[in-house]
């Protein structure tokens, strides 16, 4: 699988809407921790916190970015599986490309949305690849959950809120943060999961990620 067609389109609104399709995208999983894969979603077994693990789509320099109101949103739709003491998967927009704790935790354009722990916390965000909370509500193991990342570039803001419809019309809470300015105006790569952020062999997860979508 490679990079693929970058595929956007212009929405009513007048700006722009990338849908992923995950066959388009480019996968690195050393240990097969991707158990099914097609169009709209990817499985994975349980997958430790050290193991590297991450599917992207290189769409082109400043591909996504800041529209003329300012804002980026990702949804994406997940549901956690199993595993133990906070594993993580995260899913998000970036301007690097290798496994989170190698690269993209340290890069300032790195965005990311945590989408399951052993909780499951609904609510752990990490921006440019410095963690700024989590928050209550837990969710349940086996069941689908809808997450929204908006980040605003007037205000420096990143904001997580995760639904429990499809709609995103009933939140289940959310958490921000606003700081230092966004290092760039867009971002290249679309990351439909990225793990091994290399701290701890015991933590694990396993889970479906489904329907990306980021507009602006």
């Amino acid at each position: 699988m490679g990079a693929g067609t970058r595929r956007a389109m212009l929405v009513a609104s007048g700006g722009n809407e990338f849908i992923a399709n995950y066959n388009d995208f480019t996968y690195v999983d050393p240990g097969g921790k991707i158990i099914a894969q097609d169009a709209t979603s990817v499985t994975t077994s349980l997958c430790t916190d050290k193991q590297i693990l991450y599917g992207y789509q290189d769409l082109g320099a400043d591909f996504i970015h800041f529209n003329a109101s300012g804002t980026i949103t990702i949804d994406y739709d997940f549901k956690m599986t199993g595993g133990i003491k906070n594993g993580n998967h995260y899913t998000g927009v970036g301007n690097t490309i290798a496994g989170f704790q190698t690269s993209l935790y340290w890069s300032s354009g790195a965005i990311f949305a945590n989408w399951g722990t052993s909780v499951p916390r609904l609510l752990y965000g990490y921006r440019g690849g410095v963690f700024i909370g989590s928050s209550t509500p837990l969710g349940l193991k086996n069941t689908w959950y809808y997450g929204r990342v908006t980040l605003t570039k007037s205000t420096n803001t990143y904001k997580l809120e995760v639904f429990s419809d499809a709609a995103r019309t009933v939140s289940l809470g959310s958490i921000s943060n606003t700081s230092t300015a966004y290092p760039s105006d867009g971002f290249r790569y679309a990351y439909v999961i990225d793990n091994g952020r290399n701290i701890d062999a015991a933590r694990n997860v396993s889970g479906i990620f489904a329907n990306l979508k980021i507009t602006w």
